[in-house]
This record gives structure tokens, sequence and C-alpha cells, in this order.
């Protein structure tokens, strides 16, 4: 598939002609920047099939005798532990969801696996290549991840190496919490009216923490009063603006650097502890003149 920082004048993944005897051919290829993957697929919800990927540069020659070495990866255990300050039920293990999430799609399967969780709250994950970060990626509306540390060291964020068999981790805690922070209010357009459809939207004032699926980019569209709720903000300082529509270049476009720049000048600023409950009352930007 086209690298990242290829300028080759085709955007789409290709499969190879595989031999028997393990050789492969990509035919036809213009000149750019590559990265070949090799994957056979998960062995199981929880398990990520053996992986590998090889970089790759096209000049308009041909390339060969190139090796994909595949890895069977690295395995990931822990387990989940609920501080329950306001005295929230502990839910159903099937209710819970963690995967590690690809930083980079390059060095990793497109889908990888979620977490075993077992009824003793212990947790697995196997076959783990390229750099991931642990995210909850489900949980009932009661509870919200607070921390994730690693050797009892905070990983909560990190991007993390995985693919040798040196690279697993066995002391992964995974922390929710039931203190959930969370924020309301209502959106007008220029003359005061309710805004219904209009997006709200709130980001880290940290930019290192604007990276794709980040729990610190946040958005939800107002009702039909304008009215907006948003919950479980971790901990920290951020922008919140009024957008009458979002960029309509996909659904994460919204997420692009470029865009949450662009809402800064006329953003409020809101910052958050843990259990906090704010209210933010936001006015739509006049209409551009056409």
């Amino acid at each position: 598939m086209p690298s990242q920082r290829s300028t080759s004048v085709t955007s789409v993944p290709v499969g190879a002609r595989i031999l028997k005897d393990g050789r492969f051919e990509f035919p036809n290829v213009p000149p750019g920047q590559y990265v070949i993957q090799a994957d056979r697929g998960r062995r199981n919800s929880w398990t990520d099939g053996e992986f590998g990927t090889l970089p790759v540069s096209v000049d308009g020659t041909d390339v060969t005798d190139l090796i994909l070495q595949t890895s069977s990866g690295s395995s990931i255990r822990g387990h989940l532990r609920f501080d329950a300050y306001l005295g929230t039920k502990t839910p159903q293990p099937g209710a819970i969801e963690i995967l590690p999430l690809p930083t980079d799609p390059e060095q990793a399967p497109s889908s990888p696996a979620t977490a075993d969780i077992h009824q003793d709250w212990t947790f697995e994950i196997g076959g783990v290549n390229g750099p991931r970060r642990l995210q909850l990626q489900r949980a009932p509306a009661e509870w919200t991840l607070k921390e994730i540390r690693v050797n009892g060291i905070d990983a909560t964020d990190r991007s993390i190496a995985f693919g040798r068999k040196d690279q697993s981790l066995a002391d992964v805690e995974v922390v929710l919490t039931d203190r959930i922070n969370e924020l309301s209010g209502s959106i007008v357009d220029d003359r005061a009216r309710p805004a219904p459809l209009a997006h709200l939207v709130v980001f880290s004032t940290d930019r290192e923490r604007w990276y794709p699926a980040s729990r610190f980019l946040r958005q939800t569209m107002a009702g039909n009063l304008g009215i907006v709720t948003l919950t479980g903000l971790p901990p920290g300082s951020y922008y919140a603006a009024a957008a009458a529509q979002l960029p309509a270049d996909g659904a994460d476009a919204w997420q692009d650097p470029a865009y949450l720049e662009s809402l800064i000048p006329r953003a409020s600023a809101i910052a958050f502890g843990e259990g906090q409950k704010q209210i933010l009352n936001l006015k739509l930007p006049a209409p551009t003149a056409r």
C-alpha cells in the first residue's frame, strides 16, 4: 500500500501474486514510497495473527530479493480495577472493551484484536505488533477511564512498541472510575435563537493530544432546542467551540489539527478535574457573506 509519505500516483492498496514457495510479486508498480504488509488475520477475537511489514521505495526499476519477515507478536496481560467513589455497581465483563489501537497504520494490522476479559477481571491480548495505545473502547455510561498503569508506571495515552516477545507486558492495570465529568449547555445562532443540529467541538489545549481517536477530542450534535451534553472528558484544560457544520471530508475530518486551530480564536476555555459538572453556552459565528 502507498506509504503516508508516498508521492505515488496510486492510492489504492493492491494484493500480491503469491506463489507456493512463498515468493510474491507486485506487477506494474508506479514510482513512490510503499509499505508491504503480510497478515494471516486474527486467530480469535483477542489474538492478532502473524504479521510483518516492510517499507520499500520504487524508482522506476524492478525491486527484487526482498524478504518480508513476519512475527507472532507480543502479548499484553493485566487486570481491571473499579474505583466506585459513588457506589456504582460493577458492570459485567462483556460490557467492557479494551483494545491496543495502532498509532502507525503502516506497522500494524488494520483491524486490531480486543482484550479477552475474564470473570475475575484479568484480561489478555495476543499477537500484538507495531506501536499501540491501549484504549478503553467501550464501557457503560456510569464508568470512564481513569488511568492505565504498566508495572506501576502511568502509561495512559502513551504509544508503546510491540512485536517481540521481550516487548510483552504482564502487569497492566486499567482503572475505571465512576466520577465522570459532564459538560452541558446550549448553542444559539448569531440572532440568539436555538441552533438545532449545530455541533459542539471540545479539544485539549495541549496540541500533543490532537492525535486520531484521542479521548481528548470530542464532538456532539445539539438537540432540537440547541441543547448539548457531553460526558466522560478526562481531567484537563480544553477549548470548546460551536460549529454550524463539520468538515465534509470524512467522519473524523473534524479532528484534523488545521481545523482545530481554526476554531481556537472563537473558542471558550474550560477545565475539568474529576467528577465535575459544568455549563457552557455558546454562540455560532455569523454566516459569511457570499
